[in-house]
């Protein structure tokens, strides 16, 4: 019997790895249990002994997602040179995975009321923990200190919503949205010192893409 807890175990972080990498590349609707078995070479049946459905196997992938980005950034930040190379590096991981990234899987979430719910959840953590980081930044003297940020964050939230919502808008990449809306705000937000880093960065990517 401990023998078996250890094999179902062991194959946890086998699944819900595979899953990530079938949900992003397909989408998640496009993706079954059934796939995800025989990409793993397992039976179906041995999946289900450990998840319920689907939508467990993406909350586990949702959450794994977002506690390696936040060991990521973690660690980042205690070797990085500024609270502006956090923030860069933020969008770097976001570039990153939206270049692996099947856009219907954004859109499927949706369709998954708990995996949403806990999305949401996430993003009111990076949210409410994201006021520090501003004040930091303000200290730091790359952010103006006239801009009252838990508004600058929830017009954020609101302008995402509406992207998410809006039929015309949800077949931009990460790469789009960064070019046509993140950056012109970002860029409203710097001091000049702020914004010599973050141009900076904007040319490293624009670069990137000859």
């Amino acid at each position: 019997m401990t023998a078996t807890n250890e094999y179902r175990q062991a194959l946890q972080p086998l699944i819900i790895a595979e899953a990530e990498r079938l949900f992003r590349q397909r989408g998640i609707k496009a993706v079954t249990m059934e796939e995800i078995s025989k990409s793993l070479h397992i039976s179906k049946r041995t999946i289900y002994e450990l998840y319920t459905n689907k939508e467990e196997v993406l909350l586990e992938v949702l959450q794994q997602t977002h506690e390696r980005k936040m060991r990521h950034l973690e660690e980042f930040s205690r070797h990085c040179n500024s609270i502006m190379d956090i923030l860069i590096e933020v969008f770097r991981m976001q570039l990153e995975a939206s270049v692996t990234t099947n856009s219907s899987f954004y859109h499927d979430l949706k369709k998954y009321p708990k995996a949403e719910a806990l999305l949401k959840q996430y993003t009111a953590y990076r949210r409410d923990s994201s006021y520090d980081f501003f004040a930091k930044g303000v200290e730091d003297g790359y952010f103006l200190p006239t801009i009252k940020f838990k508004v600058f964050m929830h017009i954020m939230a609101a302008i995402e919503d509406t992207i998410q919502n809006d039929v015309t808008l949800k077949q931009l990449t990460f790469r789009d949205l960064l070019n046509n809306y993140i950056r012109i705000l970002i860029r409203g937000i710097c001091t000049q010192k702020g914004l010599l880093r973050f141009d900076q960065f904007w040319e490293q990517q624009q670069n990137k893409k000859l």
